[in-house]
């Protein structure tokens, strides 16, 4: 029995630009990829490791909910 293959083929983007589209920071896309908020799949672990991003799954995001307030642009 062999180890079954994740279809990465949906996951077209890294998290740095799924960040970019929505305009949060990187950590921010993250940490909802740990918590299971939008679809994502890890390469590696640790410090080293890439999230992709499932661009279908950032639709309806409200990036108000980053979890963190921003600071007024001054």
């Amino acid at each position: 029995k062999g180890v079954a293959m994740t279809d990465l083929s949906k996951y077209t983007l890294n998290a740095e630009e799924a960040a970019k589209q929505l305009n949060i920071n990187s950590s921010t896309i993250r940490r909802w990829c740990k918590s299971g908020k939008i679809d994502c799949h890890q390469i590696g672990t640790g410090r080293h490791s890439i999230w992709l991003v499932n661009p279908s799954s950032l639709s309806g995001i409200d990036r108000k909910e980053s979890g963190r307030p921003r600071k007024p642009k001054s």
